[in-house]
């Protein structure tokens, strides 16, 4: 697996005769993605001598894996100035749009759009590679977000043509999932879910790296979801639970992805496994910062302790969430609109089929390259 602040596979570290057994240690740790190994190893490393860019950036990428998402951000930080005074700016914009995404996340808005600017300005002027496609994956998903979805279109199939083009399957799949997406969005269902199940089967089927496998994955299974397509949602939550059985180092199925696989055990009535799922996925979410989807995650165990009689339990777990930002919309307004459409309140009729006409009005936020997981 590569490592770029979209998690693909641009970064080749440069090794030096010079660099000691603990930094080669580090190294291989990452590879082997021993995030918490790894993460524990750079820092050593780095009080002992000058880090190169690419192991500052694999310093703050294993952070990020690790959990500690502030110690990734300060290690990437660090990264983008690295690789400015080596006069590698596209590898300093790529940084840049993970540094977009992380403050994103943290709902610090005006420092997300300061970091996602710099890194379109620092491409500006550089011949079109694969930086350039995690941009236009980028810029899709804004327009994604915004409801422009004819202009999210072109702008996913440009980061999938550029993913081919430079040979990055990581890019080729993350284009393709948010082109299938913005077809669907516009109304051609058939020929976006052929895109749609493309990249899922890359992802399952081992093909990328870990962060744009679960990426994938998550899209792929919230947009079953959004069109009531259960069938299809099973199908690949029982795919993706085949690989992380499979692949227990490269876990695909953390964070959101978790609230995503509750909802596909809701809408079957397994609901104490649904239950679980989604509080390990709030758990997840809380470390990495995403406070958006952890109020969406504790919406799913309140909705499903509805459905199973449990209104008080269920009404402490929806106050619960955090009141940041666009998480209050979420939660505690069972009925307010979102730019995703209406989240409607359940009600108590305990079957799934209810919960099915439930969750297939929910809204989403569409996790992504920059947006986080």
């Amino acid at each position: 697996m590569g490592s770029n602040p979209t998690f693909g596979s641009i970064i080749q570290p440069t090794m030096s005769q010079s660099v000691g057994d603990r930094l080669a240690e580090a190294r291989d740790a990452f590879q082997g993605h021993e995030w918490i190994r790894a993460f524990e190893m750079f820092k050593q490393a780095d009080l002992e001598e000058q880090l190169a860019p690419e192991d500052i950036e694999m310093m703050g990428e294993a952070a990020w894996w690790a959990a500690r998402p502030d110690e990734g951000i300060e290690a990437f930080q660090r990264a983008y100035r690295a690789y400015l005074q080596a006069g590698q700016k596209t590898r300093a914009a790529t940084v840049a749009l993970t540094l977009a995404r992380e403050f994103g996340v943290k709902l610090a808005n005006s420092v997300s759009a300061g970091w996602f600017n710099r890194a379109k300005r620092l491409l500006e002027a550089e011949p079109e590679g694969a930086e350039h496609g995690y941009l236009y994956a980028r810029q899709s998903l804004q327009a994604l977000n915004a409801g422009r979805v004819e202009e999210a279109i072109p702008l996913a199939q440009r980061a999938a043509d550029v993913g081919v083009r430079v040979g990055d399957p990581n890019l080729q799949a993350i284009g393709a999932v948010y082109h299938g997406v913005a077809l669907v969005e516009s109304g051609k269902v058939a020929e976006g879910l052929s895109l749609i199940d493309d990249a899922a089967l890359a992802a399952v089927n081992g093909e990328l790296g870990p962060y744009a496998t679960g990426m994938v994955y998550c899209n792929t299974i919230a947009t079953c979801c959004e069109i009531a397509d259960f069938r299809r949602a099973g199908d690949w939550s029982n795919a993706a639970r085949r690989f992380s059985e499979a692949h227990p180092d490269q876990p695909l199925i953390p964070g959101d992805c978790r609230v995503h696989q509750a909802e596909v055990l809701a809408l079957h009535g397994a609901w104490a496994e649904a239950e679980e799922s989604a509080r390990r996925g709030a758990e997840e979410l809380r470390a990495f910062n995403r406070l958006y989807h952890v109020g969406e995650a504790l919406y799913q165990i309140g909705a499903i302790r509805l459905r199973m009689g449990w209104s008080r339990p269920a009404t402490r777990v929806v106050t619960s969430a955090p009141c940041r930002g666009e998480g209050r919309c979420l939660i505690g307004l069972p009925r307010s609109r979102t730019r995703r459409g209406n989240l409607q309140q359940p009600s108590t009729r305990s079957s799934p089929a209810g919960f099915r006409r439930d969750l297939a009005q929910s809204a989403r936020r569409r996790p992504g390259p920059q947006s986080g997981r």
